[in-house]
């Protein structure tokens, strides 16, 4: 871009940006940046390729990245290509379930998949992720091939977590205060008899009024 520097000369500035990577997954996924451009129409995590090895529905999913560091693995640790059951065996039971329907019924269908599911961590946690996928190839009909794109959104579900919790709270405090209030009035009235002390003091009986509602 050019400018001018503090002395008044002209500059250029000039953004180098490290495209090893992305350039390493263009090349993985057979060079066809239109493919991956329809996968990156948002800022996702990770691609992936799962691929339905047989009628019955087994399929292979590999991921165009290390998603071990996402799980508290190191570089290399945690595998990069499954077979649907192995993957299975990595997601909490009832997630496992979901996905697996998700999966089957894409299968029927040639349509796009999309699901939340948790992933366990190294160290006995969860981190939650976002699917996206669409059919790339098909044979006979029947989608073979799709492409995957995720997005960890776990900070985005603890935050959900922590907002329901205080709103829980908020609630329980709510309804405690409203039957202390009650509970006040009450009391107010077998002790001393409420229209006795209303008739006493004009400031008394504004503020038993407003305990009374």
């Amino acid at each position: 871009t050019p400018g001018t520097g503090g002395e008044g000369r002209a500059v250029t500035t000039v953004v180098i940006r490290d495209v090893t990577a992305r350039e390493a997954g263009i090349a993985e996924i057979g060079g066809d940046r239109a493919r991956l451009r329809a996968l990156m129409t948002g800022a996702f995590d990770l691609l992936s390729e799962a691929i339905f090895t047989g009628p019955d529905g087994a399929w292979t999913i590999h991921f165009f990245r290390d998603l071990g560091p996402d799980l508290g693995y190191e570089l290399g640790e945690f595998p990069r290509t499954f077979e649907l059951s192995r993957w299975l065996a990595q997601i909490p039971e009832e997630d496992a379930a979901r996905f697996g329907e998700v999966c089957a019924r894409a299968r029927e269908s040639g349509g796009r998949m999309m699901t939340e599911y948790r992933l366990r961590t190294k160290t006995g946690g969860v981190a939650w992720f976002e699917y996206h996928a669409q059919p790339v190839e098909f044979a006979g009909g029947t989608a073979v091939k799709y492409l995957g794109a995720s997005r960890n959104i776990t900070a985005r579900k603890l935050a959900e977590e922590q907002l329901r919790l205080a709103n829980e709270q908020l609630r329980q405090m709510k309804a405690r205060l409203e039957d202390e209030n009650v509970l006040l009035a009450q009391e107010i009235e077998r002790v001393q008899g409420f229209d006795d002390i209303v008739g006493t003091s004009p400031s008394l009986h504004q503020v038993l009024r407003q305990v009374g509602q």
